[in-house]
């Protein structure tokens, strides 16, 4: 067999295993990444399970089983899905070429348009390799640390799903959130269900 072959045999099974790493439905997933074959350590002879071969390829690209995302189907059809009521009013002007004030006065009528309304405010930010999200409401205040390859798109619908947490657990009846977010806004406002966030949020 040609190097050549060999690194294309390897690409190839990496390819697979990684795309078959974010469904667990698969029947496959099982013998790759919870495998129990371990007697052929000790039969050298025989050709290995996929799993066995593949095993140090991953870890040599820094495969984790914890960063991998998994994927699913959603139950609701698309077309039973309720579009959120979003509201882009902050969102009308050019960032750079409005003064602040304009925003500030904006969020002050919309806050008095929804005063009887809980407010929920959510941010998501990335520094360096440090990824979070945040919700805040009154007086609490809930961040969580995400993994360092997580997306700042990743982490604003994160802030979003604990603001929907923070709504399911309230007594209150009618509730606002803001967000900073205009991708993720649209995204979910738009039906994107490529991404399993979105999913939970619809």
């Amino acid at each position: 067999m040609s190097p050549l072959s060999t690194l294309g045999g390897k690409k190839l099974s990496l390819q697979y295993c990684l795309k078959l790493s974010c469904n667990y439905n698969y029947l496959a997933y099982a013998t790759v990444f919870n495998s129990k074959f371990h007697c052929f350590e000790r039969k050298p002879t025989q050709l290995p399970p996929l799993a066995i071969r593949v095993s140090g390829n991953l870890q040599a690209v820094g495969f984790k089983k914890s960063d991998v995302i998994t994927f699913s189907i959603p139950t609701t059809p698309p077309w039973l899905l309720t579009r959120p009521v979003v509201n882009f009013t902050l969102h009308c002007s050019d960032k750079s070429n409005t003064p602040p004030e304009i925003f500030k006065h904006r969020f002050y009528e919309l806050c008095h348009e929804f005063k009887n309304y809980y407010r929920i405010f959510t941010d998501g930010s990335k520094e360096s390799n440090r990824v979070a999200a945040a919700v805040v409401h009154r007086d609490n205040t809930k961040c969580v640390r995400l993994p360092d390859t997580a997306s700042i798109f990743r982490a604003e619908l994160y802030a979003l799903l604990f603001a929907i947490d923070v709504v399911r657990r309230s007594k209150e009846k009618n509730f606002v959130i803001f967000s900073d977010s205009m991708s993720s806004v649209q995204s979910i406002y738009g039906f994107n269900l490529d991404s399993d966030l979105v999913q939970k949020l619809l």
